[in-house]
């Protein structure tokens, strides 16, 4: 994803912005269709050096390739949009949702993303494309999603300064683990995102599971300095509340 990004874009916000598109199309198309593909060759074109487009290759390892005739009609869930079998629950943690059919245009095929996608990056983006949609209608171009080629997940500009450390800046990494226990004794802080703020934010789900926040903050101690435990819901209402009265 990274090389995909990288070869398409010729200065670093090119290069920051086809990152963000190419992570958020994991994450919004646990199903793609051959249209959705050649969207993607139409956005990203640069090849290698046997002609081969980049972002194919990338492509090929996220996804499947199933055959379809012109349309074909799935069931999803309509609470994140991942492809479930009849009437069965989806299974994606903290998901609510129910089966849906739908039908998906394509020329003569679909595509489904392989497990570790799903497992790595379309379940855990679900929590920080929640946090970018309450987000992005206030803060628009002062909202960074994945600043830093994924340094952080949720960057704010709050002064539109565009430089990270220059001016009010809050940070904050969005993670969704079934283990509190395990997250806190792996997590670690990119030093490159040097925020006044400096945010763990936990998916809402994880985050009111009883003893979660004690278990992690535990995990924490000592090992990380200077980062604050919220869940997703408290940190969307800080940072609007907080750029309310930075206005006023």
């Amino acid at each position: 994803m990274i090389a995909v990004a990288d070869r398409n874009g010729e200065t670093e916000r090119e290069v920051q912005d086809n990152y963000v598109q190419l992570r958020g199309f994991l994450t919004k198309h646990a199903v793609a269709s051959d249209i959705d593909l050649l969207g993607l060759l139409r956005a990203f074109p640069a090849k290698d050096a046997n002609g081969q487009p980049w972002v194919k290759h990338w492509f090929s390892q996220c996804y499947r390739a199933q055959p379809a005739s012109s349309a074909v009609v799935l069931s999803f869930c309509d609470g994140c949009e991942n492809p479930v079998s009849g009437q069965r629950d989806c299974g994606t943690p903290g998901c609510t949702g129910r089966p849906v059919a739908r039908t998906v245009e394509t020329m003569s095929e679909y595509f489904v993303q392989n497990r570790a996608v799903r497992r790595f990056f379309h379940d855990p983006g679900l929590a920080e494309q929640r946090t970018f949609a309450a987000l992005e209608p206030e803060f628009g171009q002062r909202l960074r999603p994945w600043w830093g080629m994924d340094a952080v997940d949720v960057a704010i500009d709050f002064e539109g300064t565009g430089k990270m450390g220059v001016g009010e800046w809050w940070a904050a990494d969005v993670k969704d683990h079934a283990s509190a226990t395990l997250l806190g004794r792996s997590f670690r802080w990119n030093p490159r995102a040097a925020s006044q703020r400096r945010i763990l934010v936990i998916a809402q789900h994880r985050f009111e599971q009883p003893d979660y926040v004690d278990d992690l903050a535990t995990s924490l101690q000592g090992r990380v300095q200077g980062i604050e435990i919220m869940s997703e819901n408290a940190f969307v209402a800080a940072a609007l509340a907080h750029d309310g009265r930075r206005r006023r």
